[in-house]
């Protein structure tokens, strides 16, 4: 709110306004709307008032936007004597122009015919003389003008200036010249900006006077006989400002706040018009409003949504004084809240919570605490084409002939007798988050990744710059020291909360979220499964790169014993979405579709107690992709380490501090029980597993 006063009447206001955001209006609440309705009564305020002469109206239409626009132009000119200068735009014809349907119609961009780019005398009359809402871009053909005169800018022209859409200003000067037609146009027009965000002095103009010239907008026209037409208009992006609607008025303060609430849509609307005055004295309510609006509550999604941005400030500051409970976590605001309404239960409401935004009866949590499921599906896969591809490009040329009865004997493959390459910790700028995870990045790439890099790099930028990283440190130019801090300083400077420098330790998994959740590699969906119908409920991403497990309590009753990763990410193929089908009736269930193979995945653990399978599947339509274990992360004493696991199933220990640039064989996987990597203990340091990094088996 941006009241600044505390009268009672500012009291009244404040308290409908809290009110109105809801659509909870009291009797009390619309009694003192009326109070501020314009009327001739006593004690209410009127338009004679001269704080609100050539005041701009907050209006819901544009029609009626540009009608007093025009009107209060013509009245401004009389009273102080000035003629109205009408300066023209300079229209010509596309290279396509609209259908000639006769019908009032929305037009549709592919709806288009070659025409001459040419303009008749009657069509470009008819263009100039349309009011502004005529056209796509709200841009009018006429502009009448005055020296003194309020106007509002419409283009984000500069913005190091303040010349920015919504800015208000007067009008002090302008130059002109003669159009193709012979109209007058306009050049430049020199406007006075009021109540800039900071003063903008330009050379050889006073303070805040800023210059605006001519751009040139491709838009959409109505014409009275409901032609449509495209055309690519040229004039000074400003509109008279007697008037506004209620989008164009967010953001302002308002000392004056002259209003019309009669024709808004919803009571978001009406909020936005009446929080922008400063004061209740200062706010004049033209004519009457509908009620209904204000006054019939708000749906259950609405309530909900509320209350998780409650949920979400609570998790800040939780976080803020380091009292989130560890287990509360995620690359996403879905999984951030399902694990912190894991811990609280599905109907937790905040402290504060407004009475109108808690939980009624029959209505059921969004985010079921049981974790989200869903159903593998191919959406579109190029793996016929690709395997064809692959036939004709299958060796089968000469090569020289064997002795009879020799047989050609495979090349034994080349065993890796060395462990990972690791980097070193710095002690001035902790490092451990990002040792662990790029010295298993690092190893895994060598391995793997050259023929993969371009896959990588579609993980992002983040990605990108460290596999520029990678493929300069296999060229020995360098070391992956530098690789490290280049990418830490990309992070640093973009989120300097989440990823400090000096000695604060970088969670793990924020910066698991900027180097594989960045990309979502499928989307969400709930469907009937009776009648297939598709209710749009999540619109969250599918799958991204980085996930979160959860502890199931479903999954851990099924399972005997501790449920894998394996078992996890199979129970996630079905999901009830706690909501029925509103044309059938019956359940609904969430369908996760994969539209490509992702390279890797990472996985943080919430559930320590889950055991890493040395493998998992991903069913994606008829195919089964494999992904292998190759990295564990751990945390503990507020540092990271990290186990990697190569293709020939070792295991090697990397410690920044501990190893550096070395690492240590501990074994294999294969010949061991799995529980091991669930925890690492060095000396009387013990180390929980964190996040485990799975990539693809390429065949």
């Amino acid at each position: 709110m941006r009241q600044t006063k505390t009268s009672e009447a500012d009291e009244n206001l404040r308290t409908c306004l809290a009110n109105m955001r809801f659509g909870a209006c009291t009797p009390s609440d619309l009694e003192y709307l009326r109070t501020r309705t314009i009327s001739r009564r006593f004690g209410h305020p009127t338009f004679e008032d001269p704080r609100f002469r050539n005041v701009s109206i907050i209006t819901a239409l544009n029609a009626q936007k540009d009608k007093i626009n025009e009107i209060g132009c013509q009245k401004f000119a009389d009273e102080t004597n000035q003629p109205l200068v009408h300066f023209y735009s300079e229209d010509t014809l596309t290279e396509n122009a609209a259908s000639e349907s006769r019908k009032p119609q929305r037009v549709r961009k592919r709806e288009v015919l070659k025409v001459k780019r040419k303009l008749s005398t009657h069509r470009q009359q008819q263009l100039w003389d349309a009011y502004p809402c005529s056209t796509s871009e709200h841009i009018p053909g006429k502009l009448s003008l005055f020296v003194g005169m309020p106007i509002m800018i419409r283009h984000n022209d500069a913005t190091e200036l303040c010349i920015t859409k919504g800015q208000e200003g007067t009008v002090v000067g302008w130059q002109e010249s003669l159009g193709s037609q012979d109209q007058t146009i306009l050049d430049t027009l020199f406007v006075e900006l009021i109540k800039p965000p900071r003063p903008i002095r330009v050379p050889g103009l006073p303070l805040n006077v800023v210059a605006l010239t001519r751009s040139t907008k491709k838009l959409w026209c109505q014409l009275p006989d409901d032609l449509v037409v495209q055309v690519s208009r040229e004039k000074v992006l400003v509109l008279p400002n007697f008037a506004m609607t209620d989008y164009a008025s967010q953001g302002k303060t308002r000392e004056f706040n002259v209003i019309d609430l009669n024709n808004c849509k919803n009571h978001f609307s009406y909020y936005t018009a009446l929080s922008r005055g400063s004061s209740s004295d200062d706010t004049l309510i033209i004519q009457g409003m509908d009620e209904r609006k204000i006054t019939s509550g708000i749906d259950g999604h609405l309530r909900q949504e509320f209350r998780e941005l409650e949920m979400l400030n609570e998790i800040t500051l939780l976080r803020y004084h380091n009292n989130l409970p560890i287990d509360v976590g995620g690359n996403n605001r879905r999984d951030i809240l399902q694990a912190f309404q894991w811990g609280k239960g599905g109907f937790y409401e905040p402290q504060g919570l407004d009475t109108h935004a808690r939980w009624r009866k029959g209505d059921a949590p969004l985010l079921p605490p049981d974790g989200y499921q869903g159903k593998w599906t191919l959406v579109g896969d190029d793996t016929k084409k690709r395997t064809a591809e692959s036939k004709k490009t299958v060796g089968h040329g000469k090569r020289k002939a064997m002795v009879t009865g020799e047989q050609k004997q495979p090349k034994k493959p080349k065993v890796v007798k060395s462990g990972p390459v690791g980097l070193v910790w710095d002690p001035v700028d902790h490092s451990c988050a990002y040792d662990a995870m790029f010295t298993a990045l690092y190893d895994i790439w060598q391995a793997h990744g050259p023929k993969w890099s371009d896959r990588l790099k579609e993980y992002g930028v983040y990605v990108s710059a460290l596999v520029q990283g990678f493929e300069s440190c296999r060229a020995k130019t360098e070391r992956l020291e530098s690789a490290r801090d280049r990418v830490r300083e990309m992070l640093h400077r973009t989120w300097p909360n989440d990823f400090p420098k000096g000695p604060a330790v970088t969670a793990i998994d924020d910066l698991a979220s900027k180097i594989f959740g960045s990309v979502d590699w499928g989307v969400s969906t709930v469907k009937c499964t009776r009648c297939n119908q598709v209710v749009n409920l999540l619109g969250g991403p599918g799958f991204c790169g980085a996930q979160t497990v959860v502890y199931d309590k479903e999954l851990h009753s099924r399972c005997k014993f501790n449920y894998g990763i394996a078992n996890w990410l199979t129970s996630r193929r079905m999901y009830k979405a706690n909501r029925i089908c509103s044309n059938c009736g019956n359940g609904l269930v969430v369908t996760t579709t994969l539209d490509k193979f992702l390279p890797c995945f990472y996985l943080s653990l919430s559930d320590k107690n889950v055991l890493l399978d040395p493998a998992v599947t991903l069913n994606v339509g008829e195919k089964k992709v494999r992904y292998m274990l190759r990295a564990v992360i751990y945390s503990g004493d507020s540092h990271f380490t990290s186990r990697v696991i190569k293709p020939d199933g070792s295991v090697w220990y990397h410690d920044g501090i501990e190893t550096g640039t070395h690492s240590e064989a501990q074994g294999s996987f294969h010949k061991a029980d799995v529980r091991f990597l669930n925890f690492s203990v060095r000396g009387e340091v013990r180390k929980t597993a964190a996040s485990v990094i799975y990539w693809r088996e390429y065949e």
